[in-house]
């Protein structure tokens, strides 16, 4: 259930279609191609991509520098799905029921 719906917030926020049941190292090797792709032919686009999505360029820096001998794409992909985790993660813990709001408060 986690993986589906962190597969589809990926899609959703990437405007991508990657099939819901795939493994975490199918998903990355996944996105680590589709960002490979876009290093090549839309720069920009993987840019405004990492921004939206809420990646630390200096996290980034950091870690393309320390293992520049590894795949750009795998490990910006790897950063995607973390972030992407922290997300879920952070909706869920603060996500209210309607069952906790009182029915004179409800909407």
């Amino acid at each position: 259930m986690q993986a589906t719906s962190l597969i589809d917030q990926i899609n959703h926020d990437l405007a991508l279609q990657l099939e819901p049941r795939l493994s975490e190292a199918e998903l990355i090797a996944a996105l680590g191609q589709f960002v490979n792709e876009l290093i090549q032919s839309d720069f920009d686009r993987l840019i405004r991509m990492l921004y939206r999505i809420d990646i630390q360029e200096a996290t980034l820096k950091q870690l393309l520098k320390a293992h520049a001998d590894t795949d750009a794409g795998h490990i910006i992909a790897v950063l995607i799905v973390e972030r992407q985790k922290q997300k879920l993660e952070s909706r869920n813990q603060f996500k209210q029921s309607s069952d906790d709001i009182p029915p004179d408060e409800r909407w």
